[in-house]
């Protein structure tokens, strides 16, 4: 049921329907308690929470969103604390992890998209340090580090572009 919800959700949202969508992310955020093993629960509530808070920014409510990209990284780094302590091993949490990895990236920068929106874009610099705080800590992502970084830089760039604030520099302070 979370699955069809959050494709649903999807689905709508690719339309342009952002409160439809909210209201189908909500239902599957809900039914996301039931899935199993631990590590794919954890991995479709991160994205369920990257596409609430995706569906706030755009609706205009960026305070609503930013509290919901917060939730969503707290759910990750709970996670973590949860797969340090469990047996290190199955194939199937090893894939989910760095499913879960990959999506978090996606957190930071919508959420990053999200000061930039808010004409917060000096706090951005924060968010690009966990970012590579992750990406330090992640066997998976490590030596993506210089190539991720560099496209997490571009696009943020090119937002405050299209948003009136030229090249005004890069949040690339670590």
């Amino acid at each position: 049921m979370a699955e069809m919800c959050r494709l649903l959700g999807g689905m709508t949202e690719e339309l342009g329907k952002y409160a439809a969508a909210l209201s189908y992310y909500r239902t599957a955020m809900k039914n996301a308690k039931l899935v199993t093993p631990i590590s794919r629960r954890c991995f479709i509530g991160v994205d369920i929470l990257d596409r609430i808070a995706e569906c706030y920014s755009r609706l205009g409510k960026f305070e609503d969103a930013e509290r919901t990209f917060n939730k969503a990284i707290k759910v990750y780094e709970k996670y973590q604390g949860h797969a340090s302590l469990s047996q290190p091993g199955r194939d199937n949490d090893r894939r989910n992890q760095a499913l879960m990895e990959i999506k978090v990236m996606h957190v930071y920068l919508h959420y990053a998209q999200t000061l930039n929106l808010m004409n917060r874009s000096s706090e951005v610099s924060l968010i690009r340090q966990r970012l590579v705080h992750l990406l330090q800590g992640s066997p998976m992502l490590r030596g993506e580090e210089t190539h991720v970084l560099d496209q997490f830089d571009d696009i943020l760039t090119r937002q405050r572009q299209l948003l009136g604030g030229g090249n005004k520099g890069s949040d690339k302070s670590v």
